[in-house]
């Protein structure tokens, strides 16, 4: 079973210092946006959008006129990144989302793991916790983040080298 792979954005695809601001949007550094291209080759996971951005990009590929949607798509769709879909939570209830999204696709027992740099309130409790990869919101996403990501995701398999 290949597995998931939840996503935010900011403060893991951007981090304080990140430039290229168009109008008011943040900017996303394509060797992060890499690094999540190479946890998604190494793992076979397929990636769900748990960002705030969300719903901006959802709006864009139904073909508003989304800066933020469009960003995000442009950075994905040159890396060659697909999104398999969105968690359907509010801000507030994450974890949430990501269960709800687990259990909508009947992948309960499905490996799983979160990059984002917040800890949200029902993570603990929904046991989102060991799934989690949390970023410096300074830096956005490291190599060392993503090498965690892979152990997540490969958690359970027997054999397999990280590499």
């Amino acid at each position: 079973m290949p597995g998931i792979l939840f996503l935010d954005v900011d403060g893991v695809l951007n981090g304080k210092d990140t430039g290229d601001q168009v109008e008011g949007c943040p900017g996303i550094e394509d060797r992060k946006v890499r690094l999540v291209r190479w946890i998604l080759e190494r793992t076979g996971a397929r990636l769900v959008l748990t960002s705030s951005w969300k719903g901006q990009w959802m709006a864009y590929r139904e073909g508003e006129k989304e800066p933020f949607g469009q960003r995000l798509s442009d950075a994905l769709d040159a890396c060659g990144i697909a999104v398999a879909g969105i968690t359907s939570d509010e801000m507030d209830d994450r974890g949430a989302g990501i269960r709800e999204y687990l259990r909508q696709a009947g992948e309960e027992d499905a490996p799983f793991a979160v990059l984002d740099d917040t800890e949200f309130s029902d993570f603990a409790s929904l046991g989102i916790l060991p799934h989690l990869v949390k970023t410096d919101y300074r830096k956005g996403l490291t190599f060392r983040d993503a090498l965690r990501a892979v152990r997540i995701l490969r958690r359970g398999r027997k054999g397999e080298r990280i590499g």
